[in-house]
C-alpha cells in the first residue's frame, strides 16, 4: 500500500513538473529574453510541424505587434473596461528585429518565446508569451501581462515564458477584430502553471487589406444653407377677401417652376415701356402712311359738274 502511494506521489510530481524543453537563445539579458523552445522529448517534437523558418517584413511585423490588444475578463454584471495594448511602443521597437531573427532561425519543431521585465519602484513586472506559424496562420500567446512578480517568480517566467503565474483569464485580441479566427487557452508550456491566452490571426488577410490603396473620396458639394419657411398661421385664422386680387394685365404671368429665379420687376417695366414706345412709333408711321394714301386718292378722283334741270317746252 505504501509503495502504491509513493508511486502515485512520484507520478503527481512528474505531472506537476511538466514537460522539459531544449532552448536556443536569440537575445538574452536581465530584462529582455527572446529564444526558440522545443520539447526535449523527441516523440513530442516530431509531432509538431510549424511553418518555420519564416521571413517577416519589419514594417508588417511592427504593424501586427502594435494592434495586439488584451481584454480583461470580468463578471456578467461588471462593466467591461476598454482593451489595452499588449505592448508599449518601446517594447515593439525592441521585439520587432529580435522576432524577425528568431523566425528566420526557427526549425519546424520550435516556437518563439519572449519575456520582458520592468522595474516599477520596489517591485518588478513581467510580460511574457510566444509566437509560431501553423497552417500559414500566426498564433500569438500571452501568458503574463504587466504581472508583479518576486525574484523567484521572475526566474520561473524566464524558464517557461508561455506558462502563466496567476491565471487571470485575460483574452488576447486584435484590431480590427474581423481578422481574428479564434481565441482559446493554450497549455503549450505544460500544466504546472496557468494557461496562456492564444489567438489565431489571419495575418495574410490583414496585410493584404493594409496594402490595398484607399480610394480618395469625392469632395462634397457646397450646398447653400436651407432657408427657413415663413411662419404661417392656421387657415381658420386668415381673413378671407371678398374679391381675389388679380395681377396687373400688363405684367406677364409668373412661371410655376419652383427652382427658377423670379424676374426683376423694374427690368420688366423697362422692357414693356420700350415695347409701348415702339408700338407708338409704328402707329404714327402707319397714320402718316394712311394720310398720304388718302391725299393721293383725293387728287386722282375726277370732279362732277352739276347741270341745271331742263325746262319744259311751252
Amino acid at each position: 500500500m505504501l509503495k502504491a502511494l509513493l508511486s502515485c506521489a512520484v507520478l503527481l510530481c512528474t505531472a506537476c513538473a511538466g514537460p522539459s524543453f531544449i532552448s536556443r537563445p536569440v537575445h538574452n539579458d536581465p530584462s529582455w529574453l527572446v529564444r526558440l523552445d522545443a520539447y526535449a522529448d523527441i516523440g513530442k517534437g516530431t509531432e509538431l510541424r510549424y511553418n518555420h523558418p519564416a521571413e517577416w517584413n519589419e514594417a508588417e511585423l511592427r504593424e501586427i505587434l502594435g494592434r495586439l490588444l488584451l481584454q480583461e475578463r470580468v463578471g456578467l454584471l461588471e462593466q467591461k473596461p476598454p482593451p489595452q495594448p499588449a505592448f508599449s511602443p518601446d517594447e515593439i521597437d525592441f521585439l520587432t528585429p529580435r522576432l524577425q531573427e528568431a523566425f528566420r532561425m526557427a526549425r519546424p519543431s520550435e516556437w518563439v518565446v519572449f519575456s520582458v521585465a520592468r522595474s516599477t519602484g520596489a517591485t518588478q513586472e513581467v510580460t511574457s508569451g510566444g509566437f509560431f506559424l501553423k497552417d500559414r496562420r500566426l498564433h500569438v500567446l500571452l501568458a503574463n501581462h504587466r504581472e508583479p512578480v518576486s525574484p523567484e517568480e521572475a526566474m520561473a517566467v524566464r524558464e517557461n515564458p508561455v506558462s502563466g503565474l496567476k491565471g487571470r483569464g485575460n483574452i488576447l485580441t486584435f484590431d480590427p477584430a474581423r481578422f481574428v479566427l479564434t481565441t482559446q487557452t493554450s497549455w503549450l508550456g505544460g500544466y504546472s502553471g496557468a494557461a496562456a491566452s492564444e489567438m489565431i490571426l489571419d495575418q495574410t488577410g490583414f496585410l493584404e487589406a493594409a496594402r490595398r490603396p484607399v480610394m480618395p473620396m469625392a469632395p462634397a458639394l457646397a450646398l447653400p444653407p436651407p432657408t427657413a419657411a415663413p411662419a404661417t398661421t392656421p387657415a381658420a385664422a386668415q381673413p378671407t377677401p371678398s374679391v381675389a386680387p388679380q395681377p396687373p394685365a400688363s405684367l406677364p404671368a409668373q412661371t410655376k417652376t419652383g427652382g427658377a429665379a423670379k424676374p426683376n420687376v423694374q427690368t420688366q417695366m423697362q422692357k414693356l415701356q420700350e415695347e409701348i414706345e415702339q408700338l407708338k412709333q409704328k402707329l404714327a408711321e402707319q397714320s402718316e402712311e394712311l394720310a398720304k394714301l388718302k391725299s393721293k386718292s383725293a387728287d386722282t378722283k375726277p370732279s362732277k359738274k352739276k347741270t341745271a334741270p331742263k325746262q319744259p317746252a311751252q
